[in-house]
This record gives C-alpha cells, structure tokens and sequence, in this order.
C-alpha cells in the first residue's frame, strides 16, 4: 500500500525568522499603539520599588495612587521644561529661519542644485499636523502608563504563574532582570543630565545662541549612542559659523568635543561601571532600526529595550551565548541561573516571592 506524501515541515531557524519578521511587521505598522504600550511597561517597571514601598506602608490603592501623582509631576515638569525652551526659540524663529535659508543657500551653491521656491502654507500645515500627531501620541502613552500602574500587580502575579511553571527561580530572576534595566536606566540618565548641564553651560560661556536649547538636545541625544553625541556638538557649531563665523564655529565644536569626551571616557565609566554595558555598535544598530520602526521615539528607546531584551538573554542557558556578543566585555551582572542549568537552581517555594 502506498504510503501517504509527508506533509513539509519548516526548520526551526526558518520558523525562528518568519516569527522575527512578523513581528517587526506588526511592530511597525501598529507603532502608535506598540511604542505607547512599551513606554508604560518601561515606567512600571522603573517605578514599582516606590510604588511597592509604599503600598506596603499604607494601602494598595493609595500607593498606587501616589505613584501615579508623582509620575504625573515628573512628566508636568518635563512638559514644562520643554515648553520653557520651545517658548524662547519660538521668540528666535525668524532668526533660526534666516540662518536656515544662508545654510540651504550656501550648502546648494556648493552641490550646484537650485534653490526651491519655499511652501509656506504647506510647510505650516506639515508642522500643525506634526504637532497634532505628536500631541494625540503623548495623550495615548500618558493613559497606558496610568493604567499600567494600577494594574502592575496583577500583570506580576499572573507572570509569576506563567513563568513558575517553567523555571523554579523565576521570581528571582524576574527581579534580577528588573533589577538591572532599572539601574542601567537611573545612570544613563544621571550622565544623560549632567551631558546636557554641561553643554547649556559651556554654550551659555560662549555666547551661543539659546543655549538651554542645545543643553536639553544634548540630554534626549545622549540616549542615542555615538550618532548623538555627534549631533548635538554639530548643531549648535553650525548655529554658531552661520552667526558669527568659522572661528568661533571650531572654538565652540571643541569645548563641546571635550565635554562629551570627558563625560564618556571618564565620568560615565565611573558611574556605570557596575552597570550594564552592550557594544556601541550594536547600540548604534539598536538606533537605527528602531527608529526605522518607531520613528524619533523608537531611537530614544532603542538603547533601553535593547538592555531589557539581552538581560533577558542572559537569563536563558540557550540564549545567553547571544547576549555575550551583543554585550560589551566588563563585570557581570548577577543573573540567576536557568534551571536547566542546575546545580544553582533555587528551590520551587523560591517562586512565591514578589518581583522587586
């Protein structure tokens, strides 16, 4: 009797990538829910110890509650810290628009290309939609973090229930995991604030127009490995050559050269140095593909879901492999051991704590 065709099955690698594909696919055409919805999920997790701590010290409700307010204040003092500097440059826009002209000019004399007739009516509308695109996003995030921190309690037990079955640590290694993206996240923003301090002075000291400007550039760029650095030493060196020449471009570039030199090459290896690090040029690929997906908010993150997901790495025997390329060489983390791994596995009532 003739035996029936076997059906064709896909390899693992292959099923691995359609997977991968997919989900970039399902990433990027639903960006305006996914990068929200990653956003929220960072801030429970970066602010669950306060939220913890005080839920424990009065109740659940008003802890979270508090947690709430004070994620709320944070987010009304950088509304209000942006507006600050948006309302002072709003003051220079002529200006900023003329030296834009002189540098499109300049820089099409030398390409050889004609100047275009400039669209002002289309340019403001491209600028009213951008505005309101960027508004409603922040609107969505807002909501999802607040609904995010009210439930993260019952989004960690039932991850407790799930992962318990496959791993007797895994409360404690969801709490490593946490652990560590949280650290990483507190000292890059510390070097991040003191990047940005530094360069609104040096900027303030050498006349630079709207120096706040380039210090909360600086800020948001440091979250944008190399490439950023780089922008945000240019940008205001350009400013400056269009506004008073190349000598005082080159003395401008410099200082803020330095700043950034010290600050990476001194300062940040000592607040990090038990901290988490990846290789710069996986950063820098982290950057360009997830603004590729996410757009300008997708490179702020690019850095911070790039940590959390090798930390996850490292947390599988399987995988881990795959984190050690893609992380730099220095101090390991203490990561619990999966329990294929053995010897080191916490017994099952280990489960039953809370992840911190």
């Amino acid at each position: 009797m003739p035996r029936p065709p076997s059906t064709p099955t896909l390899s693992p690698a292959l099923r691995a990538l359609i997977l991968v594909t997919l989900v970039v696919f399902l990433l990027r055409v639903t960006a305006f829910l996914s990068m929200p919805l990653a956003i929220a999920a960072f801030a429970a997790i970066l602010v669950w110890p306060m939220q913890r701590w005080l839920s424990e010290r009065l109740t659940p409700a008003l802890g979270t509650l508090l947690t709430g307010l004070l994620v709320l204040a944070v987010i009304a003092g950088c509304v209000a810290l942006v507006g600050w500097v948006v309302s002072d440059v709003l003051s220079s826009l002529p200006t900023y628009r003329e030296l834009a002209a002189r540098f499109s000019r300049l820089v099409r004399r030398n390409l050889g290309v004609p100047a275009p007739e400039p669209d002002l009516a289309g340019g403001a509308l491209d600028a009213f939609g951008e505005i309101a695109t960027r508004a409603g996003l922040s609107v969505i995030t807002l909501t999802f973090v607040l609904l995010a921190l009210s439930e993260s309690a019952g989004w960690r037990r039932r991850m407790l229930d799930v992962t318990s079955a496959r791993f007797d640590d895994a409360a404690e290694r969801l709490s490593a995991i946490a652990k560590v993206f949280r650290e990483y996240f507190a000292l890059h923003s510390v070097v991040s604030a003191l990047t940005g301090v530094s360069t609104a002075l040096v900027a303030w000291a050498l006349g630079v127009r709207d120096p706040h400007l380039w210090g909360l550039l600086a800020f948001l760029l440091n979250y944008v490995p190399n490439l950023g650095s780089i922008v945000a030493v240019a940008l205001p060196a350009v400013v400056t050559a269009l506004e008073h020449g190349g000598g005082r471009a080159l003395l401008v570039a410099g200082a803020l050269g330095v700043v950034q030199g010290v600050i990476a090459n001194w300062v940040a290896p000592r607040l990090q140095s038990r901290s988490f690090q990846i290789s710069p040029l996986v950063a820098l690929v982290a950057v360009f593909f997830w603004t590729w997906i996410w757009g300008v908010g997708g490179g702020l993150l690019a850095v911070p879901i790039t940590v959390f997901l090798i930390t996850l790495l490292e947390a599988s025997p399987r995988w881990r492999w795959l984190a050690e390329l893609l992380r730099e060489s220095g101090p390991r983390r203490s990561i619990p051991p999966a329990v294929d791994d053995a010897t080191e596995s916490l017994p099952r009532s280990a489960a039953s704590g809370s992840v911190s």
